[in-house]
């Protein structure tokens, strides 16, 4: 499943607790993958700038696309960029053969 900040007002970081503004919060990709083995079944999370080759351009230019596709188009359905980002990944990596270095 694939995570990115997409409130466009303010963030909130799960981890820490930290919010602000969104024009001040700097985005990066998170993507947690199940990986299949031959018998087993493994959580992976990748995150960070590696992802960046994978979709073409970086977690903050991908937020600013969709931001200023909403826009654009007049999308008033708040989950209309999650499906975006659900297509996004689908294109991209199911599949595919990865090898991820750990």
């Amino acid at each position: 499943f694939f995570i990115l900040l997409l409130s466009f007002v303010r963030f909130n970081c799960p981890k820490c607790g930290c919010t602000g503004e969104a024009k001040d919060a700097s985005y990066r990709y998170r993507l947690s993958l199940k990986i299949a083995d031959t018998s087993d079944l493994f959580d992976i999370t990748v995150f960070g700038s590696c992802l960046d080759p994978f979709f073409g351009v970086t977690a903050e230019n991908l937020q600013r696309y969709i931001q200023d596709f909403s826009q654009l188009s007049g999308e008033t359905n708040a989950e209309a960029p999650t499906g975006l980002l659900v297509q996004a990944v689908e294109t991209c990596f199911i599949g595919k053969r990865f090898i991820f270095g750990l």
